[in-house]
């Protein structure tokens, strides 16, 4: 069975690379009709979009034979697309720039990818242009690494909280076991915050590419207290700073309000926010042993005292 599937998902992949291909023109010797091959093509945006391209850098970010690279980078010295400029630092080294003609040649290219591409996808609705984007995010950092400025932080939306307690649930219940009445208290609590509290709170969620990826809330209890909740942060996406950035975005609210303290409720197995509240200088002021939400757990408060 196992096989199956990982064959299935081998074709998938080779049958959208011939699709995708042949769609953006790369199935034809030369990109989009232009003089250049795709390596030919990418080593020219690479060297055109790096601080400090070296020779080494192109082989190990393109994958490209020693030999082929060093007669590709002949020829566009000949063409005078490209110079080698030695480091100040290390007489060994070259960096590899652009000339002007090799700019305008990239410009030109660039151009020419952008025009197909808006030819391609102009009559697609902008719902499907967002999922459709979406989707390419998602292959190319599952097949490579994960680009922290793809996400943002921004208020939530209107039925997103519905959406952040779905999430609350599943990964509660994976990660810790937590019973289906824990849904109920995340349910509970949005419920107040949405008929009694509109003015007196925010909740901010991690956005990627539309999608929600985490999120974190304040809701006032008084005028001097806030409480901050709901923070989560997807598994994929910890553990690249995503949880510093949700809390200084809780704390300078709490701070532009005034409020003289912050507070909330956690657990003890959730270590790694734990020690993001510690570092935060929250304190723990009570604990709790009961069962709840279908196991037994200590929850604690933890409180922070705002200058």
């Amino acid at each position: 069975m196992h096989e199956e599937i990982k064959t299935g998902v081998v074709e998938r992949v080779r049958e959208f690379n011939r699709f995708y291909t042949r769609v953006i023109g790369l199935h034809d010797r030369y990109v989009l009709s232009s003089p250049f091959s795709l390596s030919e093509a990418r080593v020219l945006y690479e060297v055109g979009h790096q601080q400090k391209c070296t020779a080494k850098s192109l082989m190990t970010q393109l994958g490209l034979d020693a030999g082929y690279l060093s007669r590709m980078i002949r020829k566009f010295e000949t063409q005078g697309l490209l110079s080698r400029v030695r480091s100040d630092k290390d007489g060994r080294l070259f960096f590899l720039k652009l000339t002007s003609q090799g700019r305008k040649a990239l410009d030109v290219l660039e151009q020419k990818l952008n025009r197909e591409i808006s030819r391609r996808i102009k009559n697609v609705p902008e719902a499907e242009q967002l999922k459709m984007s979406v989707a390419m995010a998602t292959i190319q950092e599952t097949l490579g690494v994960r680009d922290p400025d793809t996400v943002y932080i921004r208020p939530y939306r209107s039925g997103e909280l519905g959406y952040i307690s779905w999430r609350h649930s599943e990964l509660y219940r994976e990660e810790y076991g937590f019973g289906d009445t824990f849904e109920f208290y995340l349910l509970e609590g949005m419920y107040k915050f949405l008929n009694e509290c509109q003015g007196k709170g925010e909740v901010w969620v991690l956005d990627h590419f539309g999608q929600v990826v985490g999120s974190i809330a304040i809701v006032e209890t008084d005028p001097d207290t806030a409480q901050l909740r709901w923070f989560l942060i997807e598994p994929e996406f910890r553990s690249m700073g995503f949880g510093k950035q949700l809390m200084d975005k809780c704390i300078s609210y709490c701070s532009e309000r005034k409020y003289h303290k912050v507070f909330l409720w956690t657990v003890k197995e959730l270590d790694a926010a734990r020690h993001l509240y510690e570092k935060y200088d929250f304190s723990i002021t009570e604990t709790k042993e009961h069962f709840l939400w279908g196991k037994d757990i200590v929850e604690e408060r933890w409180d922070l005292a705002l200058g």
